[in-house]
């Protein structure tokens, strides 16, 4: 039977052609699509509002500003940005009640990210969404999240408003999860650009917020994006700051910025304290500001911090290094009228006793010292082979005591 010869069929509306690799080839690479003028994105985020947007719209008396929507997210590339657009304002709605159609809210901000849509009006829009206390954690997760991938790829000046915002969501009470959302995010915005000393110090100051705010472990990035933010002299400003506003207002919140300032700073001193003694003495002015900052804030009315501190200076300025530089201080320290602080007090001259002036202030503690239980918690203060602190300041020879 002969061949019937078939006219070719002709190419399907709804087919995308790729280029080929051989260029004399000519291009017969087309695949069908299902949808050929909607993009990826906004297929990705169909599913989700075709199925809840009604509901959050108000039910089928508002279907046809249901359909404008979806079909924003319909359109050709070259709408993009009223796609991203509508999908910030869905994003960003606020019904009476918060729990109405969170996924829909949230699959708008999905949206909103993979577009990349870099626009005031969309910024604002997320940022109302961050702020709003009214906003379920998992829409507040999602914005975030579309703002740090908002900030991928464009310059200092253009992603400055979202950090800004990113900024303000530190500032108040966050879950854990839209915690961890917006500290990623700002790492995309803050993390690529230099910054000045003033810049780094708010940004500083907002990680420190929202770390102080956090009752559940911090967000895994927080450390990496703060250490990128902080150098010695940021340290001794915020910790400064911070405990000059407890001393002025000694609120919850301050305190807990405060206490706060004062870890970051003490991790940041015990994580980079081989450079600065190797950098000694050149670098003598920063250790000494930056002890003096942390020793400064003992004088914040607040019995947790002192601990924190008094612990700090014994664990971490141990070094003969550090130890002239809180020694003196620390020695000519008034006894406190807490107990337990007065004993860790002396705990802390005890490792500091490398310096002349530790000793001095440990011998003048132990003998105004009339509490039984502090001097028997002192007198435990004895290394392997070595005299314990009582026994050095009332001269006891521990072989005589056999």
């Amino acid at each position: 039977m002969a061949a019937v010869s078939r006219p070719p069929r002709a190419r399907p509306a709804a087919l995308h052609c790729w280029p080929t690799t051989a260029k004399t080839t000519p291009n017969t690479s087309c695949w069908p699509v299902r949808h050929p003028g909607l993009s990826w994105a906004g297929r990705l985020g169909r599913a989700a509002l075709t199925a809840l947007l009604l509901p959050l719209l108000g039910g089928p008396a508002q279907a046809g500003r249901a359909d404008q929507v979806l079909a924003a997210l319909d359109a050709p590339a070259a709408r993009a940005p009223a796609e991203a657009r509508a999908a910030a304002r869905l994003g960003a709605r606020q019904p009476r009640d918060p729990t109405r159609g969170q996924t829909a809210r949230a699959s708008a901000w999905l949206v909103v990210g993979r577009l990349g849509v870099l626009e005031p009006e969309i910024v604002d829009q997320a940022r109302l969404t961050l702020l709003e206390a009214r906003t379920p954690p998992a829409v507040r997760a999602r914005a975030a999240w579309a703002l740090g991938e908002l900030a991928r790829g464009h310059s200092p000046g253009e992603v400055q408003p979202i950090a800004e915002a990113l900024m303000a969501a530190m500032s108040t009470p966050l879950d854990p999860e839209s915690a961890q959302q917006v500290v990623e995010a700002f790492a995309k915005a803050w993390g690529p650009h230099p910054h000045g000393v003033d810049a780094d110090l708010q940004a500083a100051r907002a990680l420190n917020a929202l770390a102080a705010r956090q009752r559940a472990a911090l967000p895994g990035a927080w450390g990496l994006v703060m250490d990128r933010v902080l150098s010695p002299a940021l340290v001794v400003r915020l910790v400064a700051d911070s405990a000059a506003a407890a001393r002025a207002a000694p609120t919850p919140a301050h305190l807990a910025e405060a206490y706060s300032a004062t870890l970051t700073g003490v991790r940041y001193l015990a994580a980079h304290s081989a450079p600065l003694i190797d950098r000694a003495p050149r670098e003598d002015q920063t250790v000494q500001a930056a002890f003096d900052a942390l020793m400064d804030s003992l004088t914040v009315p607040d019995r947790s911090l002192s601990l924190l501190v008094l612990w700090s200076m014994g664990e971490y300025a141990g070094d003969p290094a550090f130890a002239r530089h809180v020694g003196p201080q620390l020695g000519m320290r008034a006894p406190d009228p807490d107990p337990v602080v007065r004993w860790m007090t002396g705990w802390a001259l005890h490792r500091l006793r490398s310096d002349l002036e530790a000793r001095r202030g440990l011998r003048q503690l132990i003998s105004a010292e009339a509490d039984p239980d502090t001097l028997r918690l002192l007198g435990g203060l004895r290394a392997p082979g070595e005299q314990d602190p009582l026994q050095r300041v009332f001269a006891v020879d521990p072989e005589g005591l056999k």
